[in-house]
């Protein structure tokens, strides 16, 4: 018998649709509007901007979903199922010692591949959307392209072949996904001692700010330590001026210019090397 056992990861994914749409995205939903009207209150926007912003993340929204069913359909799944057919082991994936186990490696995974994907033009083409808002708050948690995940597939397919359960990879990351709404809290609340260990709004803040030592650091997903052993970590200074944003300035409104711009400007003169550096 093992100790601390969990249900199976297809009885998790089966249930945790129902979770999500059930506990989780009514307290996203109401955390979003608290925020939104909170900052218009506070004149902190416009009503003009406000439904710009949400004429733009509602195109957002439609077009990741799109994206992501065809990512998943014809490239993360026919993958998976090959390198699940040739995998070297197999491991019990119902401790929950081995769910946090996959946990925290992926995590530390998610880390590196963020790293490059602000030091590679390439992969920094499909992570653009999500720093391109000037605007710091829960909503750029759904800024984002979704083949970015492209970016994770190698590590993925690696881990499947040695026995980690794709189902579980999968779980992992939702979970990890739905943790990285929390840090995008435009009020900086110190969180005392976790502060120390996960990524939080204090410690995000810094990662989408492109000036000074603020610069390409805080690149963890759910935990800070990463950063701290890696040598990325950057305290956040409430005394120190924030710019946040890209060098390349505010896309605007335009839902499919914003989610494409990163891949559109890979095919554009100017964007080499040189200049790329300074965008990320």
């Amino acid at each position: 018998m093992i100790l601390f056992e969990l249900p199976g990861p297809d009885f998790i994914v089966e249930n945790w649709h129902h979770i999500f749409i059930t506990y989780i995205v009514p307290i996203e939903v109401a955390l979003v509007l608290i925020e939104e009207v909170s900052h218009f209150y506070l004149k902190k926007i416009n009503f003009k901007t406000l439904l710009k912003e949400a004429f733009l993340y509602t195109g957002i929204s439609l077009i990741s979903r799109g994206v992501y069913y065809l990512y998943i359909m014809f490239i993360f799944g026919p993958l998976v199922r090959f390198f699940k057919d040739i995998q070297f082991f197999s491991f019990h994936s119902n401790s929950i010692f081995y769910w946090v186990a996959c946990f925290i490696v992926l995590d530390c995974c998610s880390y590196w591949v963020h790293r490059l994907e602000h030091h590679n033009k390439y992969m920094w083409s499909l992570h653009d959307c999500h720093h391109s808002s000037e605007r710091f708050h829960l909503l750029l948690r759904i800024r984002g392209n979704n083949l970015k995940p492209l970016n994770n597939i190698p590590y993925k397919l690696i881990f499947i072949l040695f026995g980690m359960h794709p189902v579980v990879i999968e779980v992992c990351t939702r979970v990890n996904k739905t943790y990285q709404f929390i840090p995008h809290f435009s009020y900086l609340i110190n969180l005392g001692p976790f502060e120390h260990i996960l990524q939080t709004p204090r410690n995000h803040i810094v990662h989408h700010a492109y000036n000074g030592k603020y610069l390409n650091k805080n690149f963890g997903a759910t935990f800070i330590i990463w950063d701290k052993l890696f040598g990325t970590y950057q305290k956040y200074d409430p005394e120190y001026e924030l710019k946040i944003g890209t060098l390349s300035g505010s896309p605007g409104y335009n839902p499919f210019y914003v989610y494409f711009r990163g891949i559109i400007e890979l095919f554009t003169p100017k964007n080499n090397k040189k200049e790329f550096k300074k965008v990320a």
